[in-house]
C-alpha cells in the first residue's frame, strides 16, 4: 500500500468514515505486517513508546484491536493470551499510529520566508536553482519543500520582485498573491509586482497561465496583466520589458518620459534628496538609463543630455 493510501485511509478510519472496502485495505495492511509479536511490551514499557496524545481507554483500544484482525484468519485471536489482548491492541494502534506520525513528518513542510528589510535589491537562489530578485520592501514566501514528492513548487509575493525560474515540465511554478491571482509556470522569466491595490505582472519570455478575476489568461512575451483590486478589472496591455526588469541591474529604465516625470522618479529613489530644476522642463523627453545607486551620476547623465536646454537640478 502507497503511503499516501495509507494516509488516506487511516484518517477516515480515525473519523468513521471508512467504507467496508476501505477497511478492508487496512485489515489486509495489517495482516501483511511481519514480526506483530515483537511489538509486544509490557504496560509500562508501552507508554514509553507512547507519542504525542495517542492515549486510548480499554475498550476503545480493544474495540479498535478486534476490528482490526476480525478477518478470515480467524485463529490469529487463540494466538494471543487473553492477558495480552490490551496491550497488543494499543501496539497495533501505536504502530499504525506511528506510521501515519512518521509519514507525516516527512511530509510536513514549514514555509520559509524571505523578507528585504534593506535599501539595495536582494537576491534569493532557492533550492531548484530559481532565481529571484526582490525590491526592497517585499517579502516571498516559500510554500512548499521543492522536492521530488511534490506536484507544484508554490511560492506566494507581497511587493515587487523578478522571476528567473529554473525549468522543470514535471513540477510547475506557481506564484499567488492572496488568492486574488495566481501565476503557472514551467521555466521562464517575468516580473511581478503585488500591493494592496494591484496586481500585475509581465512577461519578458516564454508563457506564463494567469489565473485572476476567475478568468485564465495566457501571457506571451511583452504582454502585461493588471488586477485591480479596488474595482476587480484586468486590464492587458504590450509593453517594453525593460521598463520592468532593468531595476535587477541597479537601473533605471525610462522611454520617452518627461524629465518632470524622471526627477518624479528619482525623488522616489532617493526619498531623503529634495530636487530642484532650473528651467521648466515639460516638453523635454529622456529615454535611457539612469543609476538607481548613483545619484551624482544620475543627475550628471541627465544634465548632460539636455545641455542645450540649460537644465540645471539642485540636490539639497
Amino acid at each position: 500500500m502507497r503511503k499516501e493510501r495509507f494516509e488516506y485511509l487511516y484518517e477516515k478510519y480515525l473519523k468513521g468514515d471508512c467504507t467496508s472496502e476501505e477497511f478492508d485495505e487496512i485489515k489486509a495492511y495489517f495482516a501483511s505486517l511481519e514480526g506483530r509479536e515483537a511489538i509486544l511490551k509490557t504496560p509500562d514499557e508501552l507508554n514509553e513508546f507512547i507519542v504525542g496524545d495517542i492515549k486510548l481507554d480499554e475498550k476503545r483500544s480493544e474495540s479498535i484491536f478486534l476490528s482490526i484482525i476480525n478477518s478470515d484468519n480467524k485463529n490469529v485471536v487463540s494466538f494471543w493470551k487473553r492477558e495480552w489482548l490490551l496491550i497488543v491492541s494499543a501496539a497495533s494502534v501505536l504502530l499504525l499510529s506511528l506510521s501515519w506520525l512518521y509519514y507525516y513528518k516527512q511530509n510536513q513542510f514549514e514555509p520559509i520566508r524571505y523578507s528585504n528589510n534593506t535599501d539595495a535589491i536582494k537576491t534569493l537562489k532557492l533550492s531548484d536553482q530559481s532565481l529571484i530578485y526582490l525590491q526592497p520592501g517585499a517579502t516571498l514566501t516559500q510554500l512548499s519543500p521543492f522536492n521530488k514528492a511534490d506536484s507544484i513548487r508554490k511560492i506566494a509575493l507581497v511587493g515587487e520582485g523578478f522571476f528567473a525560474v529554473a525549468k522543470n515540465p514535471k513540477q510547475p511554478f506557481v506564484l499567488v498573491a492572496n488568492d486574488k491571482m495566481t501565476v503557472r509556470v514551467l521555466g521562464t522569466r517575468f516580473n511581478a509586482n503585488f500591493s494592496n491595490e494591484n496586481c500585475a505582472v509581465v512577461l519578458t519570455d516564454g508563457s506564463i497561465l494567469v489565473d485572476a478575476a476567475k478568468e485564465k489568461y495566457l501571457l506571451k512575451p511583452e504582454d502585461k496583466i493588471n488586477l485591480d483590486l479596488q474595482t476587480n478589472v484586468i486590464s492587458l496591455q504590450k509593453v517594453d520589458t525593460l521598463l520592468y526588469n532593468s531595476w535587477i541591474e541597479g537601473n533605471l529604465y525610462f522611454k520617452d518620459v518627461d524629465v518632470d516625470r524622471v526627477i518624479d522618479k528619482l525623488q522616489q529613489a532617493y526619498p531623503t534628496t529634495k530636487f530642484h530644476k532650473s528651467i521648466k522642463s515639460k516638453q523635454l523627453k529622456f529615454t535611457g538609463y539612469l543609476p538607481r545607486y548613483d545619484l551624482h551620476r544620475a543627475v550628471d547623465i541627465l544634465e548632460k543630455t539636455f545641455e542645450n536646454h540649460n537644465l540645471s537640478i539642485i540636490e539639497n
